[in-house]
């Protein structure tokens, strides 16, 4: 989402600034040209410099520069950049922003920009919770800023409250949103991810191999599109952004409940998730222990989630499966795909299981198309099929 866009970062006075380097290190990281700004004070609190340093761009300060070639960079910058984002945004940036008061660079850009903005507060959760600080955020949000909440923790005063900068990955994603086409606004799409757990006794337990790293690209995917996104997850090696709604589960028959319970409001269903197969028929109530000879494991099928999800589907509702084969994937996926009455079936090996990206096999009707990249790209592709705006790429 970021690749070839030019980004407008603006940096306030907050001791939450330091992050801010991160930031950029990251949206260039995914291929954005970041331009810099700073208020007066914030300049005293870290050198400029250094944001120079990492954006390889100029560092923009003063309101009139008679040194520069570009005297009025507010002017200039404005007219060319696709995003405008604040992090970290003060109370006094916030106020004067609400207010409609040029008074400095930064405030005169927010003023002037046409490309959307986004600001992530961070300050002391008194001044945060500030009748005043909530009322000019909430007309700041009426007039379409993000404006990307503030979560608990450990603040520069030493003490514990709401007022920490939220975290990068989570401001990331608000940013990946205003960059992309709203084909999904009004959606919700409910999506399983991780591994379920099935205990054998109190300690061990059977599962599968999964990261949750796919549940994760899916549910990025059509958060950046507009959905209302809900997770119900089992056990990940990942962490889900703020504003994705996560169901936690640990075994199949509590994710097949989730699923169920979640199922009738929602417009598409994606089953990401590793599901065990089966479950043990008898749980220990104690630890098991060695006794020198062979123990055998009796074990029963879990529930069908998918199918049971596919009988249930409506008209107006898609359901899109995948299937992990470690051979003959064509042909078990084709009898997968009609056996459980998908709209669609992503096949996969084992490869991809804890990878960002891979070779993926799109199954539909009698069709069949090979994808490779990362999986937030098949996450966009598979939602790009699902509105019927394939394109030849």
């Amino acid at each position: 989402m970021f690749k070839g866009r030019k980004i407008l970062v603006g940096v306030a006075s907050s001791v939450a600034m330091y992050k801010t380097l991160d930031l950029i290190r990251r949206l260039q990281k995914e291929g954005a040209e970041v331009h810099v700004m700073m208020t007066r004070h914030a300049a005293k609190l870290i050198s400029p410099q250094m944001f120079h340093a990492i954006s390889q761009n100029r560092v923009w300060i003063k309101m009139f520069d008679e040194e520069s070639s570009d005297p009025m960079p507010h002017v200039q910058i404005l007219q060319e950049v696709d995003l405008v984002m604040v992090v970290p945004a003060t109370a006094s940036l916030i106020g004067h922003y609400a207010m409609g008061l040029a008074h400095d660079l930064v405030t005169t850009a927010l003023l002037g920009a046409k490309a959307p903005v986004l600001l992530a507060p961070a300050m002391n959760s008194a001044m945060y919770e500030h009748s005043i600080v909530q009322e000019n955020l909430d007309k700041l949000r009426s007039i379409g800023v993000t404006v990307v909440d503030p979560v608990e923790g450990k603040l520069a005063c030493g003490s514990d409250g709401m007022g920490c900068l939220a975290p990068l990955k989570t401001i990331l994603l608000y940013a990946e949103r205003l960059l992309t086409q709203q084909d999904l606004k009004g959606k919700k799409v409910l999506i399983s991810g991780g591994r379920t757990i099935e205990p054998l006794d109190p300690v061990r337990l059977l599962t599968n191999r999964s990261s949750g790293k796919m549940g994760l690209a899916l549910a990025r995917a059509a958060f950046s599109r507009g959905a209302e996104v809900v997770v119900v997850s089992g056990k990940v090696d990942v962490q889900y952004p703020a504003p994705i709604e996560v169901f936690s589960v640990k075994t199949a028959e509590e994710m097949r409940e989730a699923v169920l319970t979640r199922f009738t409001d929602c417009d598409v269903f994606i089953s990401a998730a590793a599901v065990c197969d089966y479950k043990p028929l008898n749980v220990s109530n104690s630890k098991l222990k060695k006794k020198g000879v062979k123990m055998a494991l009796e074990l029963i099928e879990n529930p069908d989630i998918l199918k049971e999800v596919s009988a249930l589907k409506r008209k107006d509702q898609k359901v899109v499966g995948f299937a992990l084969e470690t051979n003959d994937l064509e042909n078990n996926a084709k009898k997968k795909l009609k056996e459980k009455n998908l709209d669609l079936l992503i096949g996969n090996s084992p490869v991809v299981l804890d990878a960002d990206e891979g070779e993926f096999s799109l199954f539909y009707e009698r069709n069949h198309k090979s994808l490779k990249g990362n999986k937030v790209t098949l996450g966009h592709y598979l939602f790009d099929w699902l509105l019927d705006l394939r394109s030849s790429k």
